[in-house]
């Protein structure tokens, strides 16, 4: 909902060094429309003096998803380093497997409530029994029925937003913002334990 609530992604510079993609010759024959593609690890390869990343990705044509073969250019050998090709290799894998709704099922561990266990372990004993009291309402209500075995991995922006709309059917905005901060802080801490998160901020 335009000027209501608006969840935007973050990168650091490290994380946005995608210069360009292009589909490779011969090889954009469609595949035909599948709703849900298999999880794909994608290939990453030095040609020419340039890093490439080799996935398919889903595009739409008169109202047909068709699954294509591309490459992106993640930058010439002399810029950047394999270590920095291979991280952005990997994010892409993460990136383009969301948006093709294949996301490698939850490791151990990796969970938003797993993450809810960890944070209540070590932080929720630290706050005020009042703000401790809403955010496990927070949860219970609105975050824990909804994302409670989904991965953090998992927990986009597109999903945050379609989180914001439906609650706004039915709560105020205020409400709205004070779950969506939950469920941040509760990802926040989780990624300074190791767990793989989507980089998401909240504008208001």
């Amino acid at each position: 909902m335009p000027g209501l609530l608006e969840v935007s992604l973050q990168c650091t510079k490290d994380d946005c060094i995608v210069t360009n993609a292009t589909p490779l010759n011969g090889l954009g024959r469609s595949r035909g429309p599948v709703p849900r593609r298999r999880h794909q690890d994608g290939q990453m390869k030095e040609e020419n003096g340039h890093y490439y990343s080799v996935f398919y990705v889903d595009r739409e044509s008169d109202g047909i998803t068709r699954s294509v073969k591309q490459r992106f250019n993640l930058g010439s050998v002399t810029r950047i380093s394999v270590r920095a090709a291979r991280r952005e290799h990997n994010r892409l894998r993460e990136q383009i497997n969301r948006e093709r709704g294949s996301v490698a099922p939850a490791a151990k561990g990796e969970t938003f409530a797993d993450a809810v266990q960890l944070w209540q372990a070590a932080i929720g004993p630290q706050l005020s029994e009042s703000i401790y009291r809403q955010r496990i309402s927070h949860l219970r209500a609105h975050l824990l029925p909804r994302f409670g075995k989904s991965a953090l991995i998992e927990l986009s922006v597109s999903k945050l937003q379609s989180l914001a709309t439906e609650l706004l059917a039915n709560n105020s905005r205020k409400t709205v913002q004070n779950a969506l901060r939950t469920l941040l802080t509760i990802r926040d801490y989780a990624s300074m334990c190791g767990i793989r998160i989507v980089k998401v901020s909240m504008k208001v």
